[in-house]
């Protein structure tokens, strides 16, 4: 029987956004630039516009190490006092449960500041990703949406079959619920709503239920 855990989206100026550095690190690491479909590097930004897959993912995670290797370097090079972080942009419609929750685990575990932004839209799996940076932004215009998963599995299915399927369905469910109550501000009686129903939430909401703590802002300092 094959099956599998679906989150997507429906197919019918803030201290907290400085770097505390006297230099634009964009600007100053720009010397590498790397496009691997669509996750692209520019200097210390990576940007992921991908649905979330296992290969995608597991792209991601090689993408946010090798980055941060050159970065640390420069900074290592022109003796900078602190680690500039690692923005993550992501712009996805989600995907995965099993990849999304991979990620998460994976940028949460490392041990260098990657701070994400939410880009355009960040809906399902793809706020898994978003809720794991050491600081979270989203982009004024953006939006966000949260929602239970979806599962699917074909052939011949026994009645025992389907009701291990419930309750597979039912545990991944109160994992999700327990990861959103953990990363956000969101109540039980509110994010219960939203798996119900399929409602974007813009940035002041956003910012409002701890799904990001500020807007993003392009810190243009000069070294």
């Amino acid at each position: 029987m094959k099956k599998g855990y679906i989150l997507n989206k429906k197919n019918d100026s803030d201290d907290d956004s400085e770097s505390g550095l006297p230099f634009d690190p964009g600007s100053l690491f720009g010397n590498f630039l790397k496009k691997d479909n669509d996750i692209r590097v520019e200097g210390n930004k990576v940007y992921f516009y991908k649905e979330i897959t296992r290969d995608s993912v597991a792209s991601l995670i090689h993408t946010l190490n090798q980055t941060i290797k050159k970065v640390k370097s420069t900074a290592e090079f022109i003796g900078s006092v602190e680690d500039p972080p690692v923005y993550l942009f992501i712009n996805s419609g989600g995907g995965d449960y099993y990849a999304g929750m991979s990620g998460f685990d994976h940028i949460k575990n490392m041990d260098y500041p990657v701070y994400t932004v939410i880009d355009g839209v960040t809906a399902s799996a793809g706020t898994f990703i978003s809720l794991a940076g050491k600081k979270r932004f989203i982009m004024k215009s953006s939006w966000v949406l949260i929602h239970q998963i979806k599962t699917w599995f074909e052939g011949y299915n026994t009645f025992e079959e389907l009701k291990d399927e419930m309750l597979n369905s039912s545990n991944i469910m109160k994992s999700l619920n327990n990861m959103y109550l953990e990363n956000t501000k969101i109540s039980s009686k509110k994010l219960n709503t939203f798996f119900q129903r399929d409602i974007y939430l813009d940035s002041t909401d956003a910012i409002k239920l701890g799904i990001a703590d500020s807007l993003y802002v392009n810190n243009k300092r000069k070294y």
